[in-house]
């Protein structure tokens, strides 16, 4: 086994505003190179006052790298509350060789204790009636602007609303690989009752088996992207292309799953696909059908 260790820069963390950063500093006491994976996982919650629920999101910045002998390198831990529960949370911080199993160095990582703190009780609503009056005002000429704005524009092409996550079903096609690429498509289907509308590009992220994030898809632009409108069952797709042929050293552990956010949506869907995780990935813009082409 490596001699890998990890240490914290602070071990608790309030996580007032939303978020937090920890640096944590990851060593190779070893005398030969090691590509070390610095993971944060959720640990039993244990004793009183322990948060129940959901836990804390933590993510790493660039999460795999390189260290030589006796190396020493400084890793940013982001913490979000997201779906947080209140209370007092633990995460445990671990480094390991990108050849074993995080299990195998778990006793060498670092706990991190997260206190959630409680969403501030609402105030009570004032109770002069002439603050009630003005809200039902405002609330009539608001009404009275959407209506005039739909009746206008419609709200998309031949006023077909955009493609959401609730409308659709997202998957990968058939991949294809060859000169040193990796081809596959993101279909989606549309399973709603009415017609929808998508265009331009995807948001595309790739996952590791940890849940890690791996890179952000760069737009491949072809052609103007343009609206398509999907009838119910009718489908469109954007092609996703990954290197396979690393650049400089060996690429990072393979993507297992791609996050895929519609274009105007906010909703991220994630899908299982197996890609090489080599630098250079990009996406296209949507095209009518299942292959992407």
């Amino acid at each position: 086994m490596g001699d890998i260790s990890v240490s914290l820069a602070a071990t608790s963390v309030l996580l007032t505003g939303g978020r937090r950063a920890v640096t944590a500093s990851v060593t190779n006491s070893g005398t030969s190179t090691e590509r070390v994976v610095l993971g944060v996982y959720e640990a039993p919650q244990p004793g009183p006052g322990a948060g129940a629920g959901v836990g804390p999101r933590a993510t790493v910045e660039r999460p795999l790298r390189e260290l030589g002998p006796g190396a020493t390198e400084q890793y940013v831990l982001d913490i979000e509350i997201a779906d947080a529960a209140p209370g007092t949370h633990h995460l445990k911080v671990i480094a390991y060789p990108a050849s074993r199993a995080p299990e195998e160095y778990s006793d060498r990582g670092q706990t991190l204790r997260v206190d959630v703190p409680a969403a501030p009780a609402p105030r009570p609503a004032p109770s002069r009636w002439w603050l009630w009056a003005l809200a039902a005002a405002v609330l009539a000429v608001a009404l009275v602007v959407v209506v005039v704005l739909l009746t206008r524009s419609g709200g998309g092409e031949g006023g077909v609303a955009s493609c959401t996550a609730a409308d659709v079903q997202v998957t990968t096609g058939t991949g294809d690989a060859g000169a040193g690429q990796f081809h596959v498509p993101i279909v989606v289907t549309n399973t709603a009752g009415t017609s929808c509308t998508i265009g331009g590009f995807p948001s595309v992220v790739s996952v590791d088996g940890g849940g890690q994030q791996i890179a952000q898809a760069g737009s491949e632009a072809t052609e103007a992207p343009a609206d398509l409108e999907l009838a119910p069952g009718e489908s469109a797709s954007a092609l996703v292309r990954a290197t396979t042929v690393p650049s400089d050293s060996e690429c990072p552990p393979d993507t297992v799953a791609l996050a895929v956010t519609l274009p105007g949506d906010t909703e991220v869907i994630e899908v299982a696909v197996t890609l090489p995780a080599c630098p250079g990935l990009s996406v296209r813009a949507f095209v009518p059908g299942e292959t992407g082409l």
